[in-house]
């Protein structure tokens, strides 16, 4: 339920082109920068910030479990690089159609793409993922900390 109140909260700021997210707070995006609706059966992803050019991440948890998304449970890694990919551009007011891993069609409905990504003293975060970040971001910047942690109560949090 809060995610769909911060939901109505984004949308009511269209122009916004910089995001700066910090430790529980990418929680209020759990499916990425975009949202998911079901018309006619299929998934339809619409933008969260139709203006937004640069995410900056700053102690996110990458790998921890988050709320279960349409059946399935996710990871804030996962929605992040299904979400910039569903903003890539597409050539139609139609949207573009999506093959899922588990069969399912989507539409794109975005027309824009994230242009710069900035994530700093990530957890669970590692060299292949930010290789992956690579192919679909222009421009990603990365601190190279590797922190590891399984749950966010294996201890205090160090400063690096």
């Amino acid at each position: 339920m809060a995610a769909k109140a911060w939901r109505e909260c984004f949308l009511s700021m269209p122009h916004i082109k910089k995001l700066q997210l910090s430790g529980h707070s990418a929680s209020v995006i759990p499916t990425g920068i975009v949202y998911p609706t079901q018309i006619d059966g299929a998934l339809v992803f619409h933008s969260l910030f139709p203006a937004l050019e640069s995410l900056e991440l700053e102690n996110v948890w990458f790998r921890e479990p988050s709320p279960v998304i349409n059946g399935l449970e996710t990871y804030f890694f996962d929605s992040l690089v299904s979400s910039i990919r569903h903003q890539s551009p597409v050539d139609s007011a139609e949207g573009l159609n999506v093959l899922l891993p588990r069969r399912k069609f989507c539409h794109c409905c975005v027309n824009n793409q994230l242009k710069r990504l900035t994530v700093r003293r990530a957890t669970n975060l590692y060299e292949d993922d930010v290789d992956l970040l690579m192919s679909i971001v222009p421009a990603v910047m990365w601190d190279r900390l590797e922190r590891t942690r399984l749950h966010r109560w294996d201890g205090p949090e160090e400063e690096d």
